[in-house]
């Protein structure tokens, strides 16, 4: 599993307020949108469940150590650098793409994606559509 894929089952980060998150893009997200109260239930100085949830789902623990202590801004402006990293890492390809497909359609880059529902916003996909 790579680090911007989505979560299944029991895994997935489940918020005081109703929220379910199922990859680290959504958790960027929703850390923006989350109320103060819901963040402090989660990350105070007794716990980080954000911290956790990264370390021991998304299996990046210098990321859960960066963001173990932040605010919820700081986290999430953390946790976007992150996944920028990981994008320009990947060569700008899509993460989700494996190798083997990338080989069936062409190589070099062909690669379409594959997930509608995961790419509803995926930059590939958005130029395959033009």
């Amino acid at each position: 599993m790579g680090m911007l894929d989505d979560i299944h089952g029991d895994k997935r980060f489940f918020v005081r307020d109703g929220t379910v998150i199922k990859n680290i893009k959504e958790l960027e997200i929703a850390l923006k949108k989350m109320s103060y109260d819901t963040f402090g239930y989660h990350a105070n100085e007794n716990k980080n469940d954000f911290a956790n949830w990264i370390k021991d789902v998304i299996g990046d623990e210098e990321l859960a150590e960066l963001v173990s202590d932040k605010t919820k801004t700081i986290a999430s402006i953390l946790i976007g650098k992150k996944i920028e990293k990981v994008r320009r890492l990947t060569g700008g390809k899509c993460p989700h793409v494996s190798p083997i497909l990338e080989c069936l359609t062409g190589g070099c880059g062909n690669a379409n994606c594959l997930d509608p529902y995961f790419h509803e916003n995926c930059k590939f996909r958005m130029k395959r559509n033009m």
